[in-house]
């Protein structure tokens, strides 16, 4: 199944809706919850290795997922609706022509980061 990505940064209307009171702060450029973070035992098992990541760097995730919850309800600001996904399973690939590249390529030969 080959979904289509979507960009998930914020317009500079969304930034400020999150913080309509704030003069010059402009909220968080991406929405709560759209951050990965992995300990070592977890870069262990995709393969990643702290030394040979830069920040900016880009990573292709793949992942699967299971939907644990779904929200419908009222509220002051209208009707709003919400959904939980439990990443139950996922594979990182590193970019082309990046310092990770060689990584990427050691840990598919490996076999590190297929999903199972």
């Amino acid at each position: 199944m080959e979904a289509k990505l979507v960009d998930l940064e914020r317009t500079k209307k969304e930034m400020k809706a999150t913080a309509p009171d704030a003069v010059a702060y402009e909220g968080e450029k991406y929405p709560y919850g759209t951050c990965l973070r992995f300990e070592k035992a977890e870069m262990e098992k995709l393969g990643l290795d702290a030394a040979k990541l830069e920040v900016g760097q880009k990573v292709e995730i793949r992942a699967v997922g299971e939907v644990t919850n779904i929200s419908s309800y009222d509220s002051t600001n209208g009707k709003d609706e919400s959904c939980a996904i439990q990443i139950t399973s996922m594979s990182l690939a590193y970019d082309l022509g990046s310092k990770g590249n060689k990584a990427y390529r050691d840990a598919r030969k490996s076999g590190a980061g297929k999903p199972e």
